[in-house]
């Protein structure tokens, strides 16, 4: 290390800027997929226009309408990026429980697995959430009403089914932590199966479960119309919203078996299927504002089709295009995969905490609204 505390011999000829600069990157392993971490930075960019919706226009001047587009449904549509980290962490994940089983010969270790899981998204999680309780983010104040009980329930990571009241977006927290318990047994039951509808049939019949229990819902909750009451029973329990995490684990279950799907496989199928998904995501997000008014296919139809959307897309680009090994495959480095999946929550969480207190700080100095909420749809998802 030089002597100034960087990586790098200064007498090497390298600038200071330069030391810096590969001091503070994370540099690319062999094997790991650059297309992953560019979905990945498109669902943050869709979350933080999501949660800059309102700030710099009031919300009754639209903004200027772009080759006859509406930006601003686009903007308001950027909730849909946690559905796309969903997809992604889906796959990641069984994707490494599956690999793994296949290195120790079909034998599994829940403990080894939970502890990293838990090493991993705990500690992170829990501070962020101390510092928020004790009001260590300038701006950022948590009510004091029944606070206790708050906290105890978003220690236990039920704040998908409970309010998550303390911190929004911690919501999709706990939908993770709950699929994180749900994985291996996914695993089980598909690696058993020889072939590749017997290895799906649990998430298929999981998003068939869910698709009805929407339908039941809406049956038994005919009323609901406004985001507020929408959110606590379609958007944010587990139960409901396993759609796109379901997505992410058939595509990873397709991938270990290339050979049992091959015209979707091969190159010329992956890009059909990434384009019918890069189109379906293009009218979803510029089509009209997703939720303004709450309706039936919000309520049973809508994340289906935002996951299979994005579904699409994930699997077009795992499985085709460039960056391919010697068997047109996407090669992904064991050490690296393991690490992401299970940070992908935690990094979307934080920083979409820490940009909604940024946006809303910004918005309150610049007086560009008397109410960061004016209607009730997800701001702050």
């Amino acid at each position: 290390m030089s002597e100034g505390g960087l990586p790098g011999d200064a007498a090497s000829g390298r600038s200071f800027a330069t030391r810096l600069r590969e001091h503070l990157s994370f540099p690319r392993r062999p094997g790991q997929i650059p297309a992953l971490d560019g979905l990945r930075a498109i669902a943050i960019i869709l979350v933080l226009l999501r949660h800059a919706a309102h700030v710099g226009f009031e919300d009754d001047v639209p903004l200027p309408e772009v080759a006859g587009l509406d930006p601003g449904a686009f903007m308001l549509n950027g909730w849909v990026g946690v559905d796309l980290f969903f997809v992604l962490s889906g796959f990641l994940i069984t994707d490494h429980i599956l690999r793994r089983r296949e290195r120790a010969g079909g034998s599994w270790t829940w403990g080894r697995y939970l502890s990293r899981r838990a090493l991993r998204i705990v500690p992170a999680y829990y501070v962020v959430l101390l510092l928020a309780v004790i009001g260590a983010f300038p701006g950022f104040e948590v009510a004091s009403e029944k606070l206790g009980w708050r906290v105890l329930y978003h220690l236990l990571f039920l704040q998908d089914v409970l309010p998550s009241n303390i911190v929004v977006a911690f919501w999709s927290l706990g939908v993770e932590e709950k699929f994180y318990l749900v994985a291996p047994l996914l695993v089980t039951l598909g690696a058993a199966k020889t072939t590749l509808l017997g290895r799906l049939r649990w998430p298929l019949l999981l998003l068939a479960w869910g698709l009805a229990l929407r339908v039941i819902l809406m049956l038994r909750f005919p009323d609901v119309d406004t985001y507020d009451a929408f959110f606590p029973v379609f958007r944010s329990p587990f139960a409901v919203s396993l759609d796109a995490i379901l997505v992410g684990v058939a595509i990873a279950f397709v991938r270990r078996d290339p050979a049992s799907a091959p015209r979707l496989t091969s190159p010329a199928g992956a890009r059909t299927v990434f384009w019918l998904g890069a189109l379906s995501v293009c009218v979803l997000l510029v089509g009209g504002e997703m939720l303004d008014t709450i309706d039936w296919w919000d309520k049973t139809l809508q994340p289906l089709a935002i996951a299979l959307a994005f579904g699409a897309v994930t699997f077009g680009l795992l499985f085709g295009g460039a960056g391919s090994d010697d068997n047109g495959q996407f090669a992904i480095n064991g050490d690296r995969l393991e690490t992401d999946g299970a940070e992908t929550r935690m990094d979307a969480a934080v920083i979409k905490q820490f940009a909604t207190h940024i946006l809303d700080a910004i918005a309150e100095a610049a007086a560009v609204s008397e109410e960061l909420n004016p209607r009730p749809n997800p701001l702050r998802e």
